[in-house]
């Protein structure tokens, strides 16, 4: 896969760093860290961890969005609308809320870039408004940024750090989103992890 670098994912890693980030869980070698975002009630996450795959394998997963419900936490429904460029993709996704809450969905632009001299890939998700009308029953998440960071290592391993920071909309209390900014990434990352284990057994 032929990736460009940008200066928006150096950017980006430079707003991530800038947070002031405390420890929030440890489960196994996932770490998730909490930080306040200025003008915003809802804070951001951010889980670091190392998995057992290359880092084109783990391209191969995170950017096929029917592999979503396998391995992202509440994931419903994923799909590409629609491929502006090369390096950038218009990826729907719906997530399931727990009862009583409605689900939510999003239309994210998902841009990748790769460090040509360390070789780190960043995808950037930023999401959308007005180009796809939400689905019914689903509140639209206009206002959410996702960011990964895929950092190769001499054994074959990749470094993974990703970021997260959204408003859900709707009634939604403040406690239950940033209890779930939390949960979710951990969640999230076992999944890939295990995900990324099984593709590489079976392809052995």
């Amino acid at each position: 896969m032929a990736l460009l670098l940008s200066p928006i994912a150096s950017a980006a890693s430079d707003e991530i760093d800038s947070l002031e980030w405390q420890l929030k869980k440890a489960n196994g070698n996932i770490k998730v860290l909490s930080a306040e975002v200025p003008d915003s009630p809802y804070r951001a996450y951010l889980a670091t961890t190392v998995i057992d795959a290359n880092t084109d394998d783990l391209i191969e997963i995170i950017r096929n969005p029917a592999t979503c419900s396998d391995w992202v936490y509440r994931c419903g429904q994923s799909y590409r609308y629609s491929q502006e460029s090369p390096n950038t993709d218009l990826i729907y996704t719906s997530s399931r809320m727990p009862f009583p809450l409605k689900d939510r969905d999003t239309l994210a632009r998902i841009t990748w870039h790769e460090d040509p001299d360390t070789k780190v890939v960043t995808a950037i998700g930023v999401a959308t408004s007005n180009i796809l009308a939400p689905k019914e029953g689903n509140i639209r998440i206009v206002n959410a940024t996702v960011i990964w960071e895929l950092t190769p290592t001499v054994n074959g391993t990749t470094q993974v750090r990703t970021f997260g920071h959204a408003d859900p909309g709707g009634e939604l209390p403040v406690w239950i989103t940033n209890q779930m900014s939390t949960e979710v990434p951990v969640k999230t990352l076992n999944g890939l992890k295990e995900l990324a284990e099984a593709s590489r057994v079976a392809n052995f």
